[in-house]
C-alpha cells in the first residue's frame, strides 16, 4: 500500500513541476528581443507629447513575421502613427506564435 501511495504522490509531483515548466516556457529572454526591434522601428518617428507616458501596443503576427497593430492606448493622432509605422513590418522571432494578440509598452519621453 505504501508503494503505491509514494508511487502517486510521485507521479502527482512529477506532473505539478512538468506543467509549471512548459507553462513557463523560454519566453523571459523573447520580449526583450521583441522590444528592441520595435524600438528600432519606431526610432526615428516625430511625435510631440505633452508628458512623458506609456502607451500599449497590442499586435499579433501574421504567418509572414509581419506585426499587424490591433489597437494603441493613445489618442486617434498618435494611434494612427505607430500603425503606420509598424504595421506590416516583418520581426526576426521564431518563439511568436501567428495570431495571437501581445501588447508590448512603448514609453515616449516629453522632449
Amino acid at each position: 500500500m505504501n508503494t503505491k501511495k509514494s508511487w502517486l504522490l510521485s507521479f502527482v509531483l512529477f506532473s505539478i513541476l512538468s506543467t509549471a515548466a512548459i507553462a513557463n516556457g523560454d519566453f523571459a529572454k523573447e520580449p526583450v528581443k521583441v522590444n528592441k526591434q520595435i524600438y528600432k522601428l519606431l526610432k526615428g518617428v516625430e511625435i510631440q507629447v505633452e508628458e512623458s507616458s506609456t502607451i500599449y501596443v497590442d499586435f499579433m503576427i501574421n504567418e509572414r513575421a509581419e506585426i499587424i497593430v490591433l489597437s494603441t492606448s493613445s489618442n486617434k493622432s498618435l494611434d494612427y502613427a505607430l500603425k503606420s509605422r509598424l504595421n506590416y513590418k516583418t520581426l526576426e522571432t521564431s518563439e511568436l506564435e501567428y495570431f495571437k494578440k501581445y501588447t508590448v509598452p512603448v514609453r515616449f519621453d516629453k522632449r
